[in-house]
């Protein structure tokens, strides 16, 4: 139960972004796709943060998902959950 309440206690809200920084994670998608830049991928998950570098394997428009290769994974993000796009080697 301590340690439940422990956990709650470090959530974080979800942050919500304007037009202006999807336009721009748009842009760096773009980007790392056309000259292999890789990606770091800032998510928010069920209060926590957790982030991903790797290359785009794929883009899922339909399902509007993002899939990243790291090393011998491939990770299978949301956009919904993305909060933040880096590119790592412009």
């Amino acid at each position: 139960m301590l340690r439940d309440l422990k956990v709650n206690e470090q959530k974080v809200e979800k942050p919500i972004l304007d037009e202006y920084q999807l336009d721009e994670f748009e842009q760096k998608i773009c980007l790392a796709m056309e000259f292999s830049y890789q990606l770091k991928v800032k998510t928010w998950e069920k209060g926590f943060f957790k982030c991903y570098t790797g290359l785009i394997h794929r883009l899922d428009a339909t399902n509007k998902s993002l899939f990243i290769e790291q090393e011998e994974h491939i990770i299978n993000l949301s956009f919904s959950d993305i909060v933040s796009l880096e590119l790592e080697n412009e």
